[in-house]
């Protein structure tokens, strides 16, 4: 069975304290780990407690004897640096505060799809939809169901005229009284 070495008591104070200090769960995990370790407990009964496998607990204990407790932090991982940067971000706010119009575009209202493909002519940088999303909601924008409206392309004349129209035929209708009170669905003659 694999144990953690015997800990001084100056190693078992710190390990406590990062216990108490660290706000990292997965760090906090480990060090708990190694404090079970150090206290007797065998490697398939901590992999229970802290819900790992037990090779992950042999990797920490040796991790933690190797460069202490800085082997227990999680450490900065590389990976593809991101696409969008602040330059992106403030190209695609300034875009989202111009009307496409304006931008010499054939629509008056944004999409995903179409903000990500001008976005991408604009800055070289391509965006899915969803991510596209995202960004937006990390900007403080929320999705809103475009209202169509033809009311620009109408005649005002015409449409005044036909609403005064209208709202007279509603007030001769609403002067009409009923002359009867039976059903439509009854056999029944009327009185």
């Amino acid at each position: 069975m694999r144990y953690v070495r015997a800990l001084s008591q100056e190693e078992q104070e710190a390990l406590a304290l990062a216990l108490r200090q660290w706000g990292d769960p997965a760090a906090l995990r480990r060090a708990r780990a190694v404090r079970l370790s150090s206290r007797g407990w065998k490697v398939p009964r901590i992999a229970e407690a802290v819900e790992c496998n037990t090779d992950s607990v042999r990797r920490w204990i040796n991790r933690y004897e190797a460069e202490g407790l800085e082997g227990l932090k999680t450490k900065h991982r590389s990976g593809r640096p991101p696409k969008v940067d602040g330059e992106y971000l403030r190209v695609l706010e300034r875009t989202l505060q111009t009307p496409p119009r304006e931008l010499g575009l054939a629509f008056n209202c944004w999409t995903l799809p179409r903000l990500g493909i001008y976005m991408d002519k604009k800055t070289a940088v391509a965006v899915s939809s969803g991510h596209m999303s995202r960004l937006l909601r990390g900007l403080g924008y929320v999705y809103k169901r475009a209202r169509h409206d033809l009311s620009h392309k109408r005649d005002q004349g015409l449409y005044e005229i036909a609403k005064r129209e209208l709202g007279t035929l509603k007030k001769g209708l609403s002067r009409r009284k009923e002359t009867s009170s039976c059903s439509l669905w009854t056999n029944r003659k009327c009185t």
